[in-house]
């Protein structure tokens, strides 16, 4: 059996909230990996990198290099590992006794999901999300995140849907259609496989794909609430599709 892999999350609430670290989260759980979570605040996310040798994934807009979480260190290897693309290439190679998450031949195809699926729905989710997101986090993250996107968006985070979420505005309701329309496109592709048949992209089996779709969505029920008006209204799209998929991720819900 070997070492537990280290794996280092985004801390906030009372449960772990982050979409790609999900996807890491969700990796692990599912190829059966030991390992054990280091949960940091936001403004410690890019010293950590920077002291256990993690690489930048991309810049911020004075051109800084931009440290993001997932990261993995393997002690079993000496490896370090940024990105949750990177991450499931690696675990892949390394652990191919694991079940497999990349169809042999399949991983530029579900590389290339990623983007298709980030163009039809990223935006439209962040929106639906990104205050309750803010509202969710510890209070040193909460300004981290609050000050960061407000300057990435140069806008206040309670005007990106303006009214809320849940208020019926004009603003409400077009942040819900747009998510709408990119969830429609994306059930068309799902429908794809055997006539719609599987549960999955391609049928039954699990892939990385999945995990990129369920990531987002385990991220939305966490900062929305499972109890809530708006969780209700958002797992009723597509017939109730996407929760269908993320109660079958239950099992690879746990936490260590």
């Amino acid at each position: 059996m070997p070492e537990p892999i280290i794996f280092y999350d985004i801390a906030g609430g009372k449960f772990p909230w982050s979409p790609n670290t999900w996807n890491t989260r969700y990796a692990l759980n599912i190829k059966g990996l030991p390992y054990r979570t280091e949960f940091r605040e936001y403004p410690d996310i890019e010293p950590t990198c920077k002291e256990i040798g993690a690489a930048p994934t991309g810049t911020w807009s004075d051109g800084r290099p931009q440290y993001t979480f997932p990261v993995i260190h393997d002690p079993n290897t000496k490896l370090t590992i940024s990105d949750s693309d990177n991450i499931i290439e690696y675990l892949e190679k390394q652990y191919p006794d694991t079940p497999s998450l990349v169809p042999k031949g399949s991983l530029g195809l579900i590389l290339a999901f990623r983007p298709g699926f980030g163009n039809i729905l990223g935006d439209r989710i962040y929106n639906l999300v990104v205050l309750a997101t803010n509202q969710y986090l510890n209070p040193r993250s909460e300004e981290y995140f609050r000050r960061t996107r407000e300057s990435s968006l140069k806008k206040k985070l309670e005007d990106i849907v303006p009214g809320g979420l849940s208020s019926g505005s004009e603003g409400s309701e077009k942040a819900w259609k747009a998510a709408q329309a990119g969830f429609d496109t994306l059930a068309s592709w799902y429908d794809k496989n055997e006539e719609g048949k599987g549960l999955y992209l391609l049928g039954d089996s699990v892939t990385y794909a999945d995990i990129l779709v369920a990531g987002r969505l385990i991220w939305v029920r966490v900062v929305l609430g499972e109890k809530s008006k708006e969780w209700e209204r958002f797992k009723s799209l597509n017939g109730g599709k996407w929760e269908k998929i993320l109660n079958n991720f239950e099992k690879y819900h746990t936490v260590v």
